[in-house]
This record gives structure tokens, sequence and C-alpha cells, in this order.
């Protein structure tokens, strides 16, 4: 777990040198759509989450076999109490459903994950272990919404998460970065 530093104040630097990524306004409120769905249940804004990120041909099939996966990566956050994330969630339960989710997703046929899609997870997987590591300690849900509250409305952006609260870099970025 050498991937990550601590500060004196508390915040988290996270190194991950062969993964850098600058996600769109839509992804992110894919994100963000995706986190709301499941929470209210809501699968009309779950289908536009997955489309926002660029998925293709949804079947109401593609999209419970997503959901399974979402379910697992957004536990923590759909719960509005304070929870350690080792209680939650586990490696082992991770990788039991990976390998579930990947035989589902096999026996669909040809899917392509958007690249956008695949980096957001390979995230999910890596804080998460990080913070399992770390004995983290915090109600997600509530650490998500401020996240979300405190957004920028446009551009790209990256992300960090302090011991206060979080922050964002917005920046403006011409089709051709794109």
């Amino acid at each position: 777990m050498g991937n990550y530093r601590g500060h004196p104040d508390g915040s988290i630097t996270l190194l991950d040198f062969g993964c850098v990524r600058a996600f769109s306004q839509e992804f992110v409120e894919g994100v963000i759509g995706l986190y709301r769905g499941l929470l209210h249940n809501n699968r009309e804004e779950m289908i536009h989450a997955y489309e926002a990120w660029g998925f293709k041909n949804l079947s109401n099939e593609l999209i419970d076999i997503l959901n399974r996966w979402a379910l697992f990566l957004y536990g923590p956050v759909l719960r509005d109490k304070k929870v350690k994330l080792s209680d939650v969630v586990s490696s082992h339960g991770g990788q039991a459903i990976a390998k579930e989710v990947y035989g589902l997703l096999k026996n669909q046929g040809k899917i392509c994950p958007p690249r956008s899609f695949l980096f957001m997870d390979r995230v999910a997987v890596g804080l998460g272990s990080v913070f399992m590591h770390l004995d983290g300690c915090l109600n997600w849900h509530q650490l998500f919404e401020r996240i979300i509250e405190k957004r920028p409305q446009k551009g790209r952006y990256s992300m960090s998460v302090g011991s206060e609260e979080p922050s964002f870099a917005a920046k403006s970025v011409k089709s051709s970065e794109k």
C-alpha cells in the first residue's frame, strides 16, 4: 500500500503514476445520477447515468448486471450513517461480485465499457482499498453529499478530499483536448 501519503493536516495524497484522467461534466453527472438512482431506486436515472458514461444498447438484463457491481461500489455512500468501510465491504466480497458480474457480462456477448467508466472503476476499487487499509470510519453518504454540493458546474475537473471539506480544481477544456 505504498501509493498514498499522509500529511500532518490529515489529508491524503494518492499516487497512481499509470492512471491519469480528466472527467467531463457529463461523466461526473453520470456518477451522481447513478448514485441518486440507486439511492432512490429510480431505474430511469440509472439508465440515464449509464448512457451519460457512454454505454450503448442497454437491455434490462445488462442494466441489472451493471447494477450488481454499482451497488457494491456505491454501497457505503448509500448508507446515511457512520461506518467502518471494512465492515460493509470486503476484498473477498468484491472479488466474488466482480467474478459473478464478469461471467454474466461475458454471457451478454460483446460489451465495450467506456474508457472513463473503466478508469472510474479502478479509482473506486483503489480508494476503497486505501480506506479499508487505513481503517476509515466515516459517514460516507454525508461526505459524498458534500462533494456533490461543492462540485463546479462547468468544465472538466479533478477532485481532492482532505481532512476537512472536499475541494475541486475546474479546468475549461478546448474541444480538441477532449
